[in-house]
């Protein structure tokens, strides 16, 4: 057998013994699958069937406990826990022994319990049964088995079974039997028995005294004879109802209205029924008949049908809500009052839940809550919802209906009390506010006896409510106003009304009250005048308060007439003096220059001569704690003397005695806690410390003060303002003011002077003719919001310049607010920042426009893409022409953002090219190598550049405003031009521009240059690539001959050792000289993208031998000796990376 045979057998067995050991490995795995699945269906099931039945445990109504043969509780129930009421702490150590002790606290005989327990478990009884009665009345059932598992003993099952209420229901039924039985035989109704001849048997006791017949003489006769019946209203004979009984073998009764007529032929109203008689086969063997008397019932049944009449007519008429509701809380009835009280119909009330129409879920929730558990509830109040969405209060008097200890339905009386709670929340507040009042309130009798006494009168008085009560009102009037009290009772008893007025009471401990009363009768329900209630409020800080407002109002009159203190002193001092009823006035000012304090103003009554002290106090000045001005100025704060003449730091004394002076007070002038001068004033009286007066005094001197304040703060002002406008038309900056809503206040002469506006004109609506309409709503809008919301502004802006150009500003506004919070004016300036703008927009358009020059792409792409990116951040309009051989202009990019004026521009270059004659434009520069530059375009030039009418029109069209064009000049040579324009942005080119432009001219043509020079480079690495190719391919001619003569040299038999040597040299380095020629094409291959990399199993042998070949000849001129050991096996594992060609056609 062949090697490949032998290989190929070894390879099919083995494959088949792997499908073998697959197939085999799959069943079983297939089967370990349906293994695990099983266990899982079977654990599945079997958690199911644990969870049913510990489900099943917890929700039977037994009692479970289950024990082990040790003892230990291995599992028990919530019921079991409930009945014998363990504490969960017990449960947790499992032990039985400790649960019997807790269980057996329950018995009377606790020992009798746990032996029963001890005598189960030591005799192991299949079961046991056993009846349990606890100490507390109740009844168990215990039922215990044995619990086996594989035949062994497992431990036991106890079950226990509450059967207390079983055994009471037992006992129930027994007496009721008994009852019963009682009942049957004392019963009242008549019966009589037949035979199946219809023939009367047996009559009892109330059957003879109903028919007028005893036994003796009834018995045997017919029964026709015996019961004789009429209907009640036809007085036809009714049928016989034991013959009917007798034939249908049923049980028969007769209609209602039927009359008995006894022997006697008196009438009796009865109801009876006729029931067979059967033995215990079956058979008919007569009929009894039972019938009653129900005259008395029938006259009670016509009473009830009355009764209800009137009850229905009660209930639907009562004055108060009636309703009945179900169990469930549906309304089953309802009366007409309550519906007209809740403005419901009949039919949108009854049917729902009474939950629905009450405004309180839990009050309604308590109430069925309560009628459910048999309460009665009285004057319950609760709120219900009307129809119309009002509210009302209502009391709830109810009870249930019960049947059998059914609940039927509640008996519901509603009672509207709306009005009631009113008056009581009315009361309630009065009483409240009343009691809370600061205000004195009081009420006496007609005897003027005191009956109330709130608190306000008790911190207005000072006397307690038990001091008071029964007291005469008289006891707070000063001695001259008791008089009043007289008066105002006898003008209540004529009917006079009294209005409120001013007058004065006194306190517990004399002090006078200026108070304001207010008198109202009281009345009884008659109408009969009783008493009066009086509201006494305490007005002392309103007199006080209204006299130091009088003063104040005086005093600023004084100061606002007037233009100076010096001018405003005589009239404060004068308005002083006259409302405080004193008699001299001055006013001190300090001196600045001599730190001494002067007398400015003295003023006094025209009914007085002060000559002396007038001319004292002129001629005289303080320092610090001399004399009152002196002692004023040194502490600061109010001074009084009461009398002038004994007071020995008084240097004017002699002065005011002589002309009858003697109390003083004086006051400082302050501001900031500096004193900057002081009034004084003089009283002919001796007068005590009066604090109060001293307050209000003090308020005027701060008034004046503040007057003096002010009129700094006015000469500041002033100055400032002459400082800010100085300022303000001189900054470079246009400054403005507004309003708080924004109207403009303020704008300085920059702005007049920028816009060539006159301020006439500005006066209107200027913004939307100033402002460029791309940023006018973004204006409006970021300005409404600062007005809004009150913070600082800061808005990039475009303004039309007096010569319609735009210029760009910066626009800042901040808030001025007052120390409360509210803006009272913005401050703002406007700043041109134009030329920073417009170098920036440059800026970024020349960064952009490098990083794109910078590509080295073909230069007409990347000056289309320059052209793109000048519009719209440095012109309106772009255009690249490039200069042709024969002189004339190829238009390469014209760009704008509306595509409609491209064409337009297109069509306009065509039709009206550029001409070496032109005196402007791109055809100029292009000859000259010179930018042009119009900074703004004239329409002069328009008619100039232009070669008809036709052609100025659509020039015009275009808007052109201002305008560039620069060369793309690289060494002296002129390759094209770049033209900028702008239209609708309104930017006029500057110096800057034009430097920027020629930049960016000078970047492109370096551009173009680079663009060529690699286009250059290209192909001539092009060229260099074939070179290579063909070189290779010469190189490799020569070397297959030479290959085919080693082949042939080695296939000489047997070849001399010399040649065999010879050969093997020279198809290495014929080998090797493939090798650099493969490696010679390969540098074409790599530049071409051509070449890859593959791994190869190689010799290392042949390897080695091949550089020891190479270097052989070097070796030996050297004089040196290599040796070179390798192993016997082949090194064919060792792996090297060999370069293959990829496919290509060469």
């Amino acid at each position: 057998m062949k090697p490949e045979d032998e290989e190929s057998l070894l390879r099919s067995v083995a494959l088949q013994n792997a499908k073998s050991i697959l197939r085999a490995r799959r069943r079983a795995e297939e089967e370990l699958v349906r293994a695990k699945e099983a266990l899982e269906d079977r654990t599945r099931a079997l958690a199911q069937s644990l969870a049913s039945m510990r489900a099943t445990l917890e929700s039977t109504t037994d009692g479970i406990l289950v024990t082990d043969n040790r003892g230990k509780v291995t599992d028990l129930n919530e019921k079991f826990v409930q009945m014998w009421r363990i504490p969960r702490e017990a449960l947790d150590a499992r032990e039985h022994r400790r649960l019997l002790e807790l269980t057996s606290e329950n018995f009377e005989q606790p020992a009798e319990f746990l032996s029963r327990i001890e005598e189960i478990y030591r005799t192991s009884p299949p079961e046991s049964y056993d009846m349990l009665e606890l100490s507390n009345g109740r009844v168990f059932e215990r039922f215990s088995r044995i619990r086996f598992v594989e035949e062994k003993n497992a431990g036991r099952v106890w079950s226990f079974r509450d059967i207390t209420d079983a055994r009471a229901a037992e006992r129930t039924l027994r007496e009721q039997s008994e009852w019963l039985r009682v009942t049957l035989a004392s019963i009242g109704d008549a019966v009589i028995s037949t035979d199946t001849e219809g023939r009367v048997v047996f009559l009892n006791g109330v059957a003879q005294a109903l028919t007028g017949w005893n036994q003796q003489e009834a018995e045997g006769r017919p029964l026709t004879e015996i019961f004789r019946i009429i209907n009640e209203e036809t007085r036809r004979p009714v049928a016989d109802p034991a013959s009917r009984a007798l034939a249908d073998g049923s049980i028969v009764g007769i209609a209602n209205h039927t009359i008995l007529i006894a022997r006697d032929g008196s009438e009796i109203l009865i109801d009876d029924s006729a029931s067979p008689i059967r033995d215990n086969d079956g058979r008919v063997l007569g009929v009894v008949l039972a019938f009653r008397d129900i005259t008395e019932r029938k006259a009670r049944e016509i009473a009830l049908q009355r009764s209800e009449r009137d009850l229905s007519e009660f209930f639907e008429n009562a004055s108060v809500g009636l309703h009945w509701v179900g169990p469930d809380g549906t309304i089953l009835r309802v009366n007409r009052t309550e519906l007209e009280m809740l403005g419901y119909t009949r039919e949108e009330y009854i049917g729902r839940n009474i939950a629905e129409f009450h405004v309180d879920a839990e009050i309604i929730a308590d109430v069925l809550r309560r009628l459910h558990a048999g309460e009665e509830l009285r004057d319950y109040e609760a709120r219900m919802r009307c129809k119309d969405g009002s509210i009302s209060h209502v009391l709830i008097n109810s009870n249930v209906l019960w049947d059998n200890g059914e609940f039927v339905h509640t008996r519901c009386f509603t009672r509207d009390v709306t009005d009631r709670k009113l008056v009581e929340e009315t009361q309630l507040r009065l009483a409240a506010i009343v009691e809370s009042s600061d205000d004195a309130i009081i009420s006496t009798t007609m005897d003027n006896e005191i009956l109330s006494w709130n608190a306000g009168a008790e911190r207005l008085f000072a006397y307690k409510q038990e001091e008071m009560i029964g007291k005469p009102a008289v006891l707070l009037h000063p001695p001259d106003f008791q008089y009043e009290e007289h008066i105002i009772l006898e003008r209540l008893r004529r009917g006079q009304r009294i209005e409120p007025y001013e007058t004065v009471r006194m306190s517990k401990n004399g002090r006078r009250i200026d108070v304001s009363l207010t008198v109202s009768p009281v009345r009884n329900g008659a109408g009969q005048l009783i008493g009066a209630s009086k509201i006494v409020r305490d007005i002392t800080a309103q007199k006080r308060a209204e006299q130091r407002l009088i003063l104040q109002n005086h005093v600023t009159r004084a100061l606002a007439e007037s233009h100076t203190l010096n001018e405003a002193a005589s009239k404060i001092l004068r308005s002083i003096c006259e409302q405080l009823g004193w008699d001299v006035g001055a006013i001190w000012y300090l001196d600045p220059l001599s730190k001494t304090l002067q007398c400015s103003d003295v003023w006094h009554l025209p009914s007085i001569r002060i000559p002396e002290f007038e001319a004292a106090s002129r001629g005289i000045s303080f320092r610090p704690g001399v004399g009152l001005p002196g002692r004023v100025w040194l502490s600061a704060a109010p001074e009084w003397i009461p009398d002038v003449t004994s007071d020995g730091n008084f240097p004017r004394a002699r002065a005011a005695e002589q002309e009858g002076l003697h109390s003083a007070f004086a006051l400082p002038i302050a501001l900031n806690n500096e004193v900057l001068g002081l009034v004084e004033f003089f009283s002919c009286d001796v007068r005590e410390r009066d604090e109060d007066l001293l307050r209000v005094m003090t308020a005027a001197g701060s008034q004046i003060g503040q007057f003096i304040e002010r009129k700094r703060a006015e000469e500041a002002l002033r100055d400032s303002e002459s400082r800010f406008r100085l300022m303000a038309e001189t900054i470079p900056s246009i400054l403005w003011t507004t309003a708080p809503d924004g109207t403009i206040t303020y704008i300085n002469e920059r702005w007049y002077e920028y816009s060539a506006m006159s301020k006439e004109q500005h006066a209107g609506l200027w913004s939307n003719v100033v402002i460029h309409r791309e940023d006018y709503q973004r204006c409006v809008d970021a300005w409404a919001g600062a007005l809004e919301t009150g913070i600082e502004l800061e808005l990039e802006l475009r303004y039309r310049r007096g010569d319609g150009a735009y210029r760009w500003f910066v626009t800042r506004s901040v808030p001025l607010r007052d120390e409360s919070g509210p803006i009272v004016q913005w401050f703002g300036t406007t700043t041109d920042i134009h030329d920073r703008k417009t170098a920036e927009q440059t800026f970024r358009f020349l960064a952009r426009a490098s990083i794109t020059l910078a590509e080295l792409a073909d230069y007409e792409s990347t000056l289309q893409k320059v052209a793109s990116l000048a519009v719209p951040s440095f012109a309106d309009w772009c255009a690249v022409d490039m200069l042709e051989a024969d002189g004339s202009l190829r238009r390469l990019a014209i760009t704008h953002t509306d595509p409609s004026k491209v064409r337009l521009a297109r069509e306009l270059f065509d039709r009206y090219p550029p001409s070496p004659s032109d005196r402007r434009g791109v055809m100029r520069v292009a000859m000259t190598g010179e930018p042009d530059w119009v900074a703004a375009i004239p329409d002069s030039l328009l008619h100039d550049i232009t070669k008809s009418k036709e052609h100025l029109e659509i020039v015009r069209r275009l808007g052109l405003k201002s305008y560039l064009c620069v060369p793309l000049d690289l060494h002296g040579r002129t390759l094209g031009v770049l033209t900028f324009a702008t239209a609708e942005s309104g930017r006029i080119y500057g110096e800057n521009d034009l430097a920027a432009a020629e930049d960016l001219a000078h970047r492109a043509a370096i551009a173009i240059e680079n663009a060529n020079l690699l286009s250059a480079l290209k192909e001539g690495d092009r060229r260099k690539d074939e070179f290579l190719a063909m070189l290779a391919h010469e190189l490799r001619n020569p070397l297959a001959p030479i290959r085919s003569s080693v082949q042939i040299f080695r296939e000489v038999d047997p070849p001399a050792p010399e040649l065999k040597w010879a050969t093997d040299v020279i198809d290495r380095q014929v080998r090797q000289m493939t090798r650099l020629v493969d490696d010679l094409l390969d540098v074409s291959r790599i530049t071409r993208g051509k070449i890859e990399l593959r791994k190869e199993s190689v010799d290392l042998a042949t390897i080695i031998n091949g550089f020891v070949d190479a270097s052989r000849p070097l070796i030996e001129q050297m004089g040196h000796k290599l040796t070179v050991t390798m192993p016997g096996r082949p090194m064919s594992t060792v792996h090297w990376i060999a370069r293959k060609a990829a496919s290509e056609s060469a």
